[in-house]
């Protein structure tokens, strides 16, 4: 099958070729995060950041990442630092895009479910691209966890990040925090709108 789609591809010949590069700082609030990070589990540069004083919501470490976006012909890939939500990518978060009649978007059984109203509209970073041959790759640059919509970024009360929220709130346990799809999606404008 690949060697058929391979075989009846389409030749270009001399295909423009462009490269852009943002790069992004993001907080590191999971605890988890900080402690890796300050014992070495996690071999990473911190910035931005007292670590002569206790970290706290004042004093809290940064990373240093980034967003590519790469052009080859007709095919445009835009690469992000980690584990992509699809709906930040995509939209779909009224579930338009995901499940069916058997299987809701979300699980009714969901004691913490998103709150489906706050949801940010369009456009998406996909929609951000101009051909038809778009790709976003995750854990392309990077491996920060998952990315979350802010929207929907829920901890635990009393044991953040360490335990996960009530319903399916896994993922913010394995994330930097909540300003993460945030500031990677205003990395992403600047980079998309950027002309070179």
């Amino acid at each position: 099958m690949m060697l058929e789609a391979i075989n009846g591809g389409e030749t270009l010949e001399n295909p423009s070729l462009s490269f852009k590069v943002q790069r992004v700082q993001l907080p590191v609030d999971n605890i988890g995060f900080q402690a890796m990070f300050l014992s070495g589990v996690l071999d990473r540069e911190l910035y931005d950041y007292d670590p002569a004083e206790l970290l706290s919501d004042t004093n809290v470490p940064k990373v240093f990442t980034e967003v590519a976006h790469v052009a080859i012909g007709s095919l445009e890939i835009l690469t992000v630092p980690g584990e992509l939500f699809p709906e930040v990518a995509f939209g779909g978060f009224d579930g338009s895009r995901v499940g069916n009649e058997l299987d809701p978007f979300i699980d009714p059984d969901n004691p913490n479910p998103p709150p489906g109203a706050a949801a940010p509209s369009g456009p998406y970073w996909a929609d951000l691209m101009e051909t038809e041959h778009a790709w976003i790759v995750g854990l392309a640059n990077d491996e920060l966890g998952y990315i979350i919509p802010a929207y929907d970024f829920e901890v635990h009360p009393t044991v953040p990040y360490l335990d996960e929220a009530e319903g399916d709130h896994y993922e913010e346990t394995n994330s930097l925090g909540p300003q993460t799809e945030p500031l990677l999606d205003e990395a992403i404008r600047q980079l998309m709108a950027w002309e070179g």
